[in-house]
């Protein structure tokens, strides 16, 4: 997952999952990103946000 800084905010690069993965965008920003990527037995979910003047990066991760 690519995110790209602009004027403030977040956008959304490119989201290209691993093999056996669907990438699933939720938000493609600004002002944040939000993305899953899932496989049969995985699941994770990345958000990007520039918040306070700084690049703020949550990861959740579901494993079967």
């Amino acid at each position: 997952m690519v995110v790209r800084y602009r004027d403030g905010e977040v956008v959304l690069g490119s989201a290209s999952p691993a093999a056996g993965f669907a990438a699933e965008v939720k938000k493609a920003g600004p002002p944040e990103v939000d993305v899953e990527f899932e496989s049969e037995s995985a699941e994770y979910r990345v958000r990007a946000e520039w918040s306070g003047g700084e690049l703020s990066v949550e990861t959740e991760s579901d494993l079967d």
